[in-house]
């Protein structure tokens, strides 16, 4: 269909037109499946909530592969090497991995941190979110507000080490 708009075979309005018709259609056949798997339920508030979960969780999957040379590529490294192969020769442009290598100066081991007073630490720590949502650690941000006073010298003398 994309193909069809893009060659001006057919008009903007009519593509419109029937994206809105499939849009329409696919939320009709989303509605009558699950009436079905309600009406077939034994369990319907499980079913319900099999439901919400499955329309509002994010689909993020990073399993990507692709098929180049008529193999499947789904290897992240080798996936990643084909990309880097394609973008650096689509402009007949290649990179000398030497000049690459010599250009940047990588310091893995040190940080640097300007020195810190107990009250910009401690304005850094009020200052973050006050929402009761945990990170990956399983603890509120809300309750950094709560301690801040407690944490704002141990993370200056950190900061200033």
């Amino acid at each position: 269909m994309f193909d069809f708009y893009r060659n001006r075979r057919i008009s903007v309005a009519d593509y419109n037109n029937f994206k809105r018709f499939y849009r329409r259609k696919l939320e009709d056949n989303k509605r009558s499946f699950n009436d079905i798997l309600l009406r077939n339920s034994n369990n319907k508030s499980k079913t319900v909530w099999k439901i919400i979960r499955g329309e509002t969780t994010s689909d993020n999957s990073s399993d990507l592969s692709i098929y180049y040379d008529d193999k499947l590529v789904g290897d992240p490294v080798n996936l990643c090497d084909l990309f880097n192969d394609y973008f650096s020769t689509i402009n007949g442009i290649t990179t000398n991995d030497t000049v690459l290598n010599h250009s940047v100066k990588l310091h893995s081991n040190s940080m640097f941190l300007d020195s810190a007073t107990i009250s910009e630490v401690y304005a850094v720590i009020i200052a973050v979110s006050k929402k009761m949502s945990a990170g990956l650690d399983g603890i509120p941000c809300n309750i950094l507000g709560h301690v801040a006073e407690f944490l704002a010298y141990p993370l200056t003398q950190l900061v200033n080490q």
